[in-house]
């Protein structure tokens, strides 16, 4: 379905018919002046408009309002509906109307079913989307005709946790922690497929269900067709009170989930990068057409509740959200809570050389097959205090530990920090010629469907990398959910992404920013945050520096690590609590009528 505007109907003659196919006018037209030509059968409309996307036709009682408009520009087909003034006693031949531009394209003479064919296709689509439509609107009612009742009745407050992506749940988990030993909580978690840049179908909901598993969550797997809006029915059946979605990008959800879908119930986020670092890279020429994708896309614009990093988020909210920052709260991230207490609890995918086949790597084998390590943090409510701690080896008997985290953003397009294009021959000649060191590849993951789906590399360069890579002794590829205990068994990260720069940080060890020199500007934030890392500018510069600090070399950049934890963690420990408690509160200051509506 396309949206309408003046110069499509301007100039533009028309065919009008009713509903059983009847011509009303066999040449009608809009005037550049709002006049409407050439109207017959008795049909007393003279002005027409372009309203929401939509044309109408207008007289003093009664507008015929096309919002249905199916084809393309020089072939389109509009379908009304009758609205009446209250009173009006005109009656119409018709209860609804087809309008069908003059100059449709030319069929072909060998083919004369094609514009046939093509119309009744479009109208189908245009009436497909009038059914997901009404599907919406009986669901909701069907909700509201429930909460109606359930106000007389005192329940707990319902969460639904919607995730699509087992590798940002650190996020959220702590959260659902918290509720889960509130006892005015009752949280809910739901899996379901996702699409990521790169990818044309949704799927992958088989990893989140497998990570969701292993973190020993309870939920529940929604996998109908993503195209059909079954499984927001049983998102509504839940009755919740509150929805907590992952991340703010529509295309990554199925339609049944976007934020239009799911604005039913109070909408919550938390952001899944640790930190905004970087300038809004949506600028757009005309101030008064500037977006900020960072809090002002429609999503944040549904959102109840916005849980924010610090106090600078909110006051750029000030300026740059519609809502003037009205639903935003300063929590700090439960994310970053999460990596900091876990930083006690190491877990290597790579055994030492010396000891395969020893108990060290069976403790490996746990480490991948349960990416959540949650079994090594005690039940109950959160608090600051570690599980047990691992037993490492002194780093001088034992290969040098690395983490290597590329970002997706490498095509130019949008953010611009992504180097793996320029990197990835350099990182695996490193670990070919050096046994001494253990490389972990830890991809954004939308890297390498971003990389196949867009043909970054060729397919023979790709599967010489992957092919390669998986072989050597000392690297391997770790994805899928909680990082934490990876960070925390690493001795430094090399990384040209953007969420590292600060969650590392929190383990206080060396980190290497390779820089692409092309990237979007840091904000303030980012500029402080960065001199936490040492920047280089190629995979060369990396490897001299990691050698400096194995030969005994300190950190430059650890002078400023103090600053940066200050700035991440203003509440540290504590974020989760205040998530769950600005909940708690709001829905309190509805009930006594003296909360904003969103």
């Amino acid at each position: 379905m396309r949206v309408l505007n003046e110069d499509d109907v301007v100039g533009t003659q028309f065919q009008l018919f009713s509903s059983d196919g009847a011509v009303l006018s066999d040449c009608l037209e809009c005037q550049r002046n709002g006049e409407l030509h050439g109207l017959q059968q008795g049909l007393s409309f003279t002005q027409w408009v372009i309203e929401n996307d939509s044309l109408c036709f207008l007289n003093d009682n009664t507008r015929l309002i096309f919002q249905n408009c199916v084809g393309a520009p020089g072939s389109f087909v509009l379908i009304a509906r009758c609205l009446k003034q209250e009173g009006a006693e005109e009656t119409l031949p018709s209860p609804f109307y087809i309008l069908q531009q003059k100059t449709l394209k030319p069929v072909e003479q060998e083919n004369p079913n094609d514009l046939l064919n093509q119309l009744r296709s479009e109208m189908h689509s245009a009436f497909s989307g009038l059914s997901k439509q009404m599907q919406r609107i009986d669901q909701t009612s069907n909700l509201v005709s429930r909460r109606v009742i359930s106000q007389f009745v005192r329940r707990k407050i319902r969460c639904v946790f919607i995730v699509h992506a087992i590798e940002t749940w650190d996020s959220l988990h702590d959260v659902y922690k918290e509720m889960q030993h509130a006892e005015d909580f009752d949280p809910i978690v739901v899996s379901i497929p996702r699409r990521y840049p790169g990818e044309n179908h949704f799927s992958h909901e088989d990893m989140v269900h497998e990570g969701l598993r292993n973190s020993g969550v309870p939920h529940f797997r929604l996998t109908s067709n993503p195209e059909r809006l079954d499984d927001l029915d049983l998102i509504k059946n839940l009755q919740p009170d509150v929805i907590f979605r992952q991340s703010p990008w529509e295309y990554d959800v199925p339609e049944a989930f976007g934020a239009e879908a799911i604005n039913f119930a109070r909408i919550c986020y938390v952001p899944y990068y640790a930190f905004m670092l970087v300038d809004d890279h949506f600028k757009a020429d005309k101030p008064e057409d500037h977006l900020n994708q960072h809090i002002d896309q429609p999503f944040h614009k549904h959102c109840w509740r916005i849980f924010a990093e610090n106090e600078t988020v909110k006051q750029q909210a000030l300026t740059d959200s519609t809502l003037c920052g009205a639903n935003i709260v300063v929590t700090g991230n439960p994310k970053l809570d999460r990596l900091r207490r876990m930083q006690d609890n190491p877990c290597w995918p790579l055994p030492d050389p010396e000891v395969v086949g020893s108990a060290s790597v069976q403790n490996t084998e746990h480490c991948e097959n349960n990416p959540s390590f949650d079994d090594a943090l005690p039940d109950g409510p959160l608090d600051t205090e570690a599980g047990d701690q691992t037993e490492e080896k002194p780093e001088n008997s034992r290969p040098f530990r690395i983490v290597w985290a590329p970002h997706h953003s490498i095509d130019r397009r949008w953010l611009s920090f992504g180097m793996f294009l320029q990197t990835w021959r350099e990182m695996l000649a490193w670990a070919q010629e050096d046994q001494t060191i253990q490389i972990v590849l830890k991809p954004h993951p939308a890297l390498f469907s971003k990389i196949e789906g867009d043909q970054m590399l060729s397919p023979e360069e790709y599967r010489f990398f992957r092919e390669t890579w998986d072989s050597l002794p000392n690297t391997t590829v770790q994805d899928g959910g909680n990082y934490s205990a990876l960070l925390a068994a690493s001795d430094a990260m090399i990384t040209d992404g953007v969420s590292f720069l600060a969650e590392y940080q929190l383990f206080e060890k060396p980190l290497v920013f390779i820089d692409s020199g092309e990237h979007v500007p840091f904000n303030p934030v980012g500029q402080q945050v960065v001199k936490g890392a040492n920047s280089v500018a190629d995979v060369a510069q990396a490897r001299q520096f990691i050698e400096r600090i194995r030969g005994g070399e300190n950190d430059p950049a650890s002078v400023y690590r103090d600053d940066v934890l200050k700035l991440l963690l203003p509440y540290p420990g504590k974020s989760a609590q205040m998530v769950v408690q600005a909940i708690r509160e709001g829905l309190a200051a509805e009930s006594a009528g003296c909360d904003f509506a969103v």
